[in-house]
C-alpha cells in the first residue's frame, strides 16, 4: 500500500520546484501609452453671436409661419419665415421650414 503513493510523493516536490521556477516574479508586459498631442497655443474657434433683441420677434414670425402652414396658406408662411430670417440670419429652423414649405 505504501508503494502506491510513493510515485505521487516523489513527483509532488518536483512539480512544486518547476512551478516556482516558471512562475516567479515575471516582468509586467509593456503597455502602450500614446503621447499627448501638443498644441503650442490654444486654438479658439469663434462662435458667432446671435442678436438677442431680434430673437423674440424672429420667433414670433416663425410661429406665425407655423400657423399659416396649418391653415394651408403656404405663401404667407414663406413670407413669415423670410421675415424671421431677415431679423435673425442664424435661425436654422426658419431656413429649414422655409425650404420644406
Amino acid at each position: 500500500m505504501k508503494l502506491k503513493f510513493m510515485p505521487v510523493l516523489l513527483l509532488l516536490p518536483v512539480l512544486m520546484l518547476l512551478l516556482a521556477a516558471c512562475g516567479g516574479d515575471a516582468a509586467p508586459l509593456p503597455t502602450y501609452t500614446p503621447y499627448p498631442t501638443y498644441t503650442p497655443y490654444p486654438t479658439h474657434t469663434p462662435v458667432p453671436s446671435s442678436p438677442t433683441s431680434n430673437t423674440s420677434s424672429s420667433t414670433t414670425y416663425f410661429e406665425r409661419g407655423l400657423d399659416y402652414i396649418e391653415q394651408g396658406d403656404y405663401q404667407k408662411a414663406i413670407e413669415q419665415y423670410d421675415e424671421a430670417i431677415r431679423l435673425n440670419p442664424q435661425y436654422a429652423k426658419a431656413y429649414y421650414n422655409r425650404g420644406t414649405t
